[in-house]
């Protein structure tokens, strides 16, 4: 699957954001799903996702925080209910 674009002139920041979650929610949801998600695996995720670009404090602002154990497949879950993916 290829990867989002994320380029200002492709799409409007909200949507690469959008976009980004989907690709977050789908890695989590197919990779380790039943392993536990940490705050500093969703930091190194979005970090790798966006490399620190403009899109960085937009993806930690919408991707919730981790405040308590989290199953991977369950952050996905709420990943796509955020992205507005059924």
């Amino acid at each position: 699957m290829a990867e989002p674009s994320t380029s200002s002139s492709a799409a409007t920041p909200e949507q690469a954001v959008r976009r980004l979650l989907i690709t977050m929610a789908d890695e989590l949801a197919h990779n380790d799903p039943n392993r536990p998600l940490t705050s500093t695996g969703r930091g190194a995720m979005i970090l790798r996702l966006t490399g620190r670009g403009p899109l960085y404090d937009l993806l930690l602002k919408r991707a919730p925080r981790i405040t308590t154990p989290v199953r991977r497949a369950a952050y996905s879950a709420r990943l796509r209910q955020i992205a507005g993916v059924r």
